[in-house]
């Protein structure tokens, strides 16, 4: 299969690349028309003129027997060309006419800088400076309109009139009515047309398709918003034809631009955006009457208007009542509602009942895109797991989505309820995208499948858009007395109506209440927090310090000489474990096992570690660069040791295991004192459950009033036995390492601290060259020993960065634990400046930040592999 599909990518490239070849060869514009001509004018970016090769205009025309007859110049639309006003020249018959097609389009020159209506408006004033044409009757049809509005404003003394036919204009009435909106579907209209131009083999079939990169770049870099001002301050004649069934001008824009332009003729015909095509003689006879009474000085300018009507003109924009979105605004607008779908269901279909609400799509419209989005992803979660199984979860984007635990959970649904778990799951949030996918791996009937999915959809998507709907409903009556605040009232009913469903819903089940409150609790509690948050006002404090207090904002990079950066981040666990080999048997044997792509000759390695120090399992294995427990694994059998070695191919160090009590001990030592001291002693608990013989792991995990505190965590570790139904009194450890972050308990262990332990932990530091503070990470057999400084096993030593852990204390509040941390990187400076003082300088900001990213890299990738 694999050499087939490299074969196939072989051809494919081939292929590619022979019609890149093809295309290279091609002129750089399609065959100039027989009966038309051609101008070279200078390569514009908006109004100025860029350097660059000259840019071939072709144009066809019609000349009248009298050279003086006025003259109409005829501007298309996009991504059609000249030849779509063609038609109109025999009705034009005694005027000189001209239609040239815009840069980019038809037979000009197709790379061009600026595909803009402001660059074709400068491009059309070149083309008649070209032809020696003074000035001219412009007739702008679709995107040609835009030019010829531009071309107004920049030289208004050579555009007699304008006809605007079924033109676009006002930036309100363009697709969504949004620029940055439009711009962004512009550029993924871009992007798929480039991509698809430039990455499919078609030997140039699709640089002549009307379709293609320059008609995606004439919408993408064109700027509607400017067009307001120009019909606002417009003073001379205009008429306005436009269809009152076009799906891609709404009549609504062609009102606006009347109201805007007051001394403006508005004709509105039946027909819609093409009716040029099918009415040509009509619509050019009412161009023709037109341009007669301009000649004639038969039309009204601006100040022949009413003043009501000028002053109407300046009024601000107000959306027309009764317009929605159709055409194609209302096409990708359901389309994009579809693919929105994908990304949350439910936050979807609240945007689409508020849509409705406000009567910009129909209501069958809005359910049935919501619906096709829920089919496509749902059922194509459902063909994932029916045809790829569980090794789909380990490749994005379904491992983003849907996490190992929680299919096995699905599983277990399924094993209990059957496919009824299809239709149940649709009303609780969260749980659908790994219940279709086990549903597929399992292989559920897909009749079965799709019968429950069809059910529960139909209920749900209908009411959920519906609900949402008559809120919005409700909301807009009373928009026109709160109209400043309608918009933020409506994102907050569908923010309401999102929380309600993925908040709300859940607490009908016992699990989902405790799954809410163990999200409270970590929110709540600040030894929850996230680094980043936390840390925060710590950073700015040791920023403080660094430029004001001390002058050097790495100074503290100098506070453990005998460790690169001090042990800010990134230290070697192995370099530090050497540097305490003096200390003798207060530290636990370990050994370095080098990268190597052999695992069973790694795993060996460690098997004769173990043997040579008379330790049998469990052995501990963690990567010699981490933090806050990042990859530490305590390895009962064989099997699990040459597992982690797989995923884990960076430098590891085996370490025996030390059973008892662990402790988190902080020393510090200033360079003038003969002896140091512990300014922290953290007890750390190992979470766990007991067995009541009756309940699931689970339940276990989330009954308990701690343990639920981190519940995702404890549910994540333990998956795989999370049915599993302890028997009465067993314990069963959550953690086996001493870690916060991992859901360890950490108490405030100050008042176990004695002169025998401090004087244990001084004798052992002061075998370490060069260190001054940091926290050891010690086990002894009982609280006794501790207190008596005996029978300690350093496992652990962390430099600068580590924390005075005891402040996790829950009994302690946020204000105590920044005292602590603001007292420590205090004492921190201190002693840097000490050692300062001695000679030694701190890292140089470009090593300290190379040090930092190369580190924060490796530690991605040790966390992708646990």
């Amino acid at each position: 299969m694999k050499r087939w599909l490299r074969r196939l990518g072989v051809v494919y490239l081939l292929l590619l690349v022979a019609s890149h070849i093809v295309r290279w060869q091609q002129p750089s514009h399609a065959p100039f028309p027989e009966d038309g001509g051609v101008v070279e004018v200078q390569p514009v970016r908006g109004q100025k003129a860029v350097q660059g090769p000259k840019v071939e205009m072709a144009y066809r025309y019609q000349l009248a027997d009298d050279p003086d007859a006025p003259t109409v110049i005829l501007l298309h639309g996009s991504p059609v060309a000249s030849i779509s006003m063609e038609p109109m020249f025999p009705y034009l018959k005694g005027y000189n006419v001209y239609a040239p097609d815009l840069p980019g389009l038809g037979s000009s020159t197709r790379d061009v800088p600026d595909y803009s209506i402001e660059a074709h408006a400068t491009y059309l004033l070149e083309f008649m400076d070209a032809l020696g044409i003074e000035k001219a009757h412009l007739i702008g049809y679709s995107m040609g309109g835009g030019p010829a509005l531009i071309a107004s404003e920049e030289a208004p003394a050579r555009v007699e009139s304008i006809v605007m036919l079924s033109s676009i204009g006002v930036q309100e009435y363009e697709l969504f009515g949004s620029y940055d909106i439009n711009h962004a579907v512009h550029g993924l209209q871009l992007g798929l047309l480039w991509l698809l131009q430039e990455g499919f083999p078609h030997f140039g079939w699709l640089d002549d398709f009307p379709l293609n990169v320059s008609y995606a770049r004439n919408f993408y870099d064109t700027d509607q918003r400017p067009l307001r001002r120009i019909l606002r301050h417009y003073n001379g004649p205009m008429l306005i034809l436009q269809g009152e069934d076009d799906i891609l001008v709404p009549p609504e824009a062609a009102r606006e631009h009347h109201r805007l332009v007051p001394q403006s003729e508005l004709v509105m015909m039946p027909g819609g955006h093409i009716m040029l095509f099918h009415q040509t003689q009509e619509i050019t006879e009412l161009c023709r009457h037109f341009i007669q009474q301009v000649e004639q000085g038969d039309y009204l300018t601006r100040a022949d208007m009413s003043r009501d009507a000028r002053e109407r003109a300046q009024e601000p924009f107000q959306r027309a009542k009764t317009f929605h979105y159709m055409g194609m605004a209302l096409v990708v607008l359901l389309l994009l509602l579809t693919l929105a779908t994908l990304v949350s269901e439910d936050l979807t279909c609240i945007g689409a009942g508020l849509l409705v609400s406000q009567g910009l799509i129909s209501l069958p419209a809005a359910i049935g895109a919501c619906l096709a989005g829920i089919f496509i992803g749902d059922v194509g979660l459902y063909l994932l797991g029916r045809l790829m199984g569980r090794r789909a979860l380990r490749k994005a984007p379904l491992k983003w989505l849907v996490s190992e635990e929680q299919v096995e959970r699905a599983a277990r649904w399924f094993h209990q309820r059957g496919s009824l778990v299809i239709f149940i799951t649709r009303f609780l949030p969260g749980t659908r995208a790994p219940v279709y996918f086990t549903a597929g791996s399992v292989h559920a009937p897909w009749i079965s499948f799709l019968c429950y999915f069809a059910i529960a959809a139909a209920v749900w998507t209908p009411v959920l858009v519906g609900l949402a709907c008559w809120l919005g409903s409700a909301l807009l009556g009373y928009y026109e007395a709160f109209e400043a605040f309608a918009l933020p009232a409506a994102l907050l009913v569908g923010l309401i109506l999102y929380v309600v469903i993925h908040y709300g819903i859940p607490l009908f089940t016992w699990r989902g209440r405790r799954l809410l409150l163990s999200k409270y609790r970590r929110s709540s509690r600040w030894e929850f927090w996230p680094l980043w948050q936390f840390n925060l006002p710590i950073f700015c404090y040791v920023l403080y310090l660094g430029l004001f207090r001390y002058r050097s904002p790495l100074l503290f990079t100098i506070v453990n000489p005998g460790i690169p950066h001090s042990g800010f981040i990134g230290e070697s666990k192995s370099q530090i474990l050497s540097g305490l080999d003096g200390a003798g048997s207060a530290v636990a044997k370990w050994k370095l096992i080098e990268p190597n792509p052999d695992v069973e000759a790694r795993w060996r390695e460690v098997e004769a570690f173990c043997r040579e120090q008379g330790t049998e399992f469990p052995v501990v294995l963690k990567p010699d660069e981490g933090q806050r427990g990042l990859g530490v694994a305590v390895v009962r059998k064989p099997e699990q040791g040459k597992d982690f070695l797989q995923r884990q191919p960076c430098r590891v160090i085996a370490q025996e295991y030390v059973p008892g009590r662990e402790y988190g001990v902080f020393y510090a030592r200033r360079p003038d004192e003969e002896t140091g001291r512990i300014i922290s002693l953290t007890i750390k608990e190992m979470t766990a459950v007991v067995g009541d013989g009756e309940h699931d792991l689970e339940y276990l995990i989330l009954n308990d009033d701690r343990a639920v505190c981190l519940a995702p965590v404890f549910l994540h570790r333990h998956h795989h036995q999370l049915a599993r139904v302890p028997v009465k009194g067993e314990r069963v450890p959550l953690i086996e390492i001493g870690t916060h972050a991992r859901g360890a308990l950490f108490l405030d262990g100050n008042h176990l601290v004695t002169p025998e332990l401090t004087a244990e932990i001084d004798r052992i530091s002061k075998c370490f060259e060069g260190f001054h503070f940091g926290r050891y990470d010690i086990r002894v057999p009982s609280e006794e020993d501790l207190q008596a400084g005996r029978n300690l096993k350093v496992i652990e030593l962390n430099g600068v960065t580590a924390e005075s852990t005891h402040m996790y204390d829950p009994r302690h509040k946020a204000g105590y634990a920044y005292r602590t941390m603001f007292a420590q990187w205090r004492l921190v400076f201190e002693i840097a400046d000490a050692l300062r003082q001695q000679g030694h300088r701190p890292w140089t900001f470009r090593s300290f930040l190379r040090h930092w990213w190369d580190s924060h890299r490796r530690q991605r990738e040790i966390k992708r592999a646990e």
